[in-house]
């Protein structure tokens, strides 16, 4: 199952920054984008979207003036260089208020926190990611989220390990734990985390794989980790 959403921005770029952001996350599609709020209002109604991408300064309409008009609105993530706005949003029952120019960690966040937000029948079907992508040379390739075993910091880069090979992927820690489903996978350590289809079981300090790997498990992680193995 996925959810479908819509871009409203009257700017171009803000616009293709969010559809390229969108287009990293498995669980949602994309249905449209408008630069302006008034034909968009019309495909609201008309397709009814899970979710809408609204930024606020607009011609003509603003996004606060079309949430006025709208019966029923879908879950609102208001998008806006201007700060000033965040306030005033909670008057109109928004799912999140996302500051341009907005991170795509920042982004990924308020979409994981969406998908927990879904009733738990629903929140079964959907994953924020089922596969990465990583570069394999000059190639890229999709690895799927079961075949990884355990995933570790290598200075600006991470290693991803599954049973066959190990590939590299240049993203942050703190970015790939907000993509990740956190019903499968766990953080242990700063430089690690792991599946949880893999471990076998946990010591004092350590978490050993069923292959007979062992990871460290931290202080910091391991009260939250213990919980999560049992």
């Amino acid at each position: 199952m996925k959810l479908t959403c819509l871009i409203i921005d009257d700017e171009p770029l803000a616009r293709k920054i969010l559809e390229k952001y969108v287009s990293r996350i498995s669980a949602i599609e994309l249905m449209a984008s408008f630069d302006n709020a008034i034909d968009a209002s019309v495909y609201i109604t008309e397709h009814n979207p899970d979710i809408i991408f609204l930024d606020i300064r607009m011609p003509e309409m603003s996004g606060l003036e079309m949430l006025k008009i709208i019966q029923h609105p879908p879950e609102v993530i208001l998008t806006s260089a201007y700060s000033e706005y965040g306030v005033e949003s909670y008057d109109y029952e928004v799912f999140d208020y996302l500051l341009k120019p907005i991170p795509f960690e920042r982004f990924m966040k308020t979409i994981t926190k969406l998908i927990d937000s879904i009733t738990p029948t629903h929140h079964d079907e959907i994953l924020p990611i089922d596969h990465i992508t990583v570069k394999d040379g000059k190639k890229q390739i999709q690895v799927k989220l079961k075949d990884i075993h355990y995933i570790q910091a290598y200075g600006n880069y991470l290693k991803i390990f599954t049973k066959e090979k190990q590939f590299l992927s240049r993203m942050k820690m703190s970015v790939m734990e907000a993509l990740l489903p956190m019903t499968h996978f766990v953080r242990i350590h700063k430089s690690y985390i792991v599946s949880l289809l893999y471990v076998e079981h946990t010591g004092g300090n350590e978490i050993i794989l069923k292959s007979g790997k062992e990871l460290p498990l931290s202080k910091y992680y391991k009260r939250s980790a213990k919980e999560r193995l049992g």
